[in-house]
């Protein structure tokens, strides 16, 4: 089945013109957010909100985050998966940190992103087993991942 992936949509308004259009033109599809915390998309809605609209939509196969620090997978997911039978979605960033005033990336501090209880994980493949247990079903990465990073995320998941 193909699958049309709208993805780091970080406005609720607009993820309902995107469940609208696919319930017309009858398009199946997935719905990933950037985030501004591991409760909430760049527009400040709960991730519960979010997962409760998309819950049951007929054309919606799964949803989740991408685009977002290591550190805010969990956290999301956890906040999505109460709220939603449908799989989750979850392709981060690599882990660096980009300063949008130097225009550069740098390796994270270890605590990125805010998660709770411990700090991010190191890797995409270091955090696949724990992301899977939340909830997530399709695992990938995004900005800074490289070929090596998904070979050891396609070996531990």
């Amino acid at each position: 089945m193909d699958f049309l992936a709208f993805e780091t949509l970080p406005s609720f308004a607009e993820a309902e013109a995107l469940l609208a259009l696919s319930r017309e033109h009858g398009v199946d599809t997935w719905f990933s957010f950037s985030l501004r915390d591991g409760g909430h998309i760049s527009d400040g809605t709960p991730l519960a909100d979010v997962a409760q609209r998309v819950n049951g939509h007929p054309h919606v196969a799964a949803v989740g985050v991408n685009c977002v620090p290591l550190g805010l997978v969990r956290p999301a997911l956890a906040a999505l998966r109460p709220h939603t039978d449908i799989p989750l979605v979850a392709y981060p960033n690599s882990g660096e940190t980009y300063d949008s005033a130097t225009k550069t990336w740098s390796q994270a501090s270890g605590d990125e992103g805010g998660a709770a209880g411990g700090g991010a994980p190191a890797s995409l493949a270091a955090g696949a087993g724990e992301w899977q247990q939340a909830g997530a079903r399709i695992l990938g990465g995004c900005c800074r991942t490289t070929p090596r990073d998904i070979a050891a995320l396609a070996a531990q998941a």
